[in-house]
C-alpha cells in the first residue's frame, strides 16, 4: 500500500483530477453518464456539482487518485427520503458524491480515506451527511452498512433508469452535526446581538 493522504482540494488539483477522470472513464463507461460526458466540460461539472465543498486523495502529496464532493440536497424524492428518516430539516443535509478513484487503485483503502475526511468535515459544518448508491453496487454498499450508515429508501434515476438507494449515516453522526450546528448557531448570535 502506497502513502495516500486526503485534503482539500486547490485550484491547482485540475490538471490531476482531468487525467483522474479519464483514467476513470476508459475504465467505467457508466459513470459519469453519457449526458454529463457530452457536455465537453466535466471539471466545470464537477466544481458545480459540489458546491459545498471537494476533497481529493493523493499518494506521495501530489498524485492525484481520488476526487469527492459535497453538494446542498435540492428539495424533491431524495430529499423526502432522507429528511423523513432522519427526522430532519433539507438545510440540515449535504450529499457526499461524486466519487471518482482512479482505477488502479481502487480496493486501496483510498476511496475510504478520502470519504471519511469529506464526513468528518461535514459533520464539523454542523451538517448531515448522505449518499446514494446503486442498488448493483453491493460491494461499496456493504461496505457502508458494514460501518452503521443506512439504506433509508430507494427510487429510480431520473436520467439513469436504475434503481439509487438513500443511504444514513450511523445516529453518532448525525447527533454530532446537530451538536456543532447547535454551537456554530450560538457563536453567531453575539454578533447579530451587537449589531442591534
Amino acid at each position: 500500500m502506497g502513502n495516500y493522504s486526503a485534503r482539500k482540494y486547490r485550484s491547482s488539483d485540475d490538471t490531476g483530477i482531468q487525467a483522474l477522470l479519464e483514467e476513470h472513464m476508459r475504465d467505467d463507461d457508466t459513470w459519469p453518464s453519457r449526458w454529463v460526458r457530452d457536455q465537453g466540460d466535466l471539471l466545470g461539472w464537477l466544481r458545480e456539482t459540489s458546491d459545498l465543498g471537494r476533497w481529493v486523495g493523493v499518494e506521495n502529496n501530489y498524485r492525484i487518485l481520488a476526487h469527492v464532493g459535497l453538494v446542498h440536497v435540492p428539495e424533491g424524492p431524495k430529499a423526502d427520503i432522507w429528511t423523513k428518516a432522519l427526522a430532519c430539516e433539507l438545510s440540515d443535509i449535504a450529499e457526499v458524491g461524486k466519487l471518482v478513484v482512479h482505477p488502479a487503485y481502487r480496493r486501496e483503502g483510498v476511496s475510504a480515506l478520502v470519504t471519511r475526511c469529506c464526513v468528518r468535515q461535514t459533520v464539523e459544518m454542523g451538517m448531515i451527511p448522505v449518499a446514494t448508491a446503486f442498488a448493483s453496487g453491493t460491494a461499496s454498499i456493504a461496505m457502508m452498512t458494514n460501518i452503521g450508515w443506512q439504506i433509508a429508501g430507494s427510487m429510480i434515476g431520473l436520467r439513469s433508469n436504475v434503481e439509487i438507494l438513500m443511504i444514513t449515516p450511523p445516529q453518532q453522526l448525525v447527533e454530532a452535526a446537530l451538536a456543532n450546528k447547535k454551537q456554530l448557531q450560538s457563536l453567531k448570535e453575539p454578533e447579530h446581538q451587537q449589531h442591534r
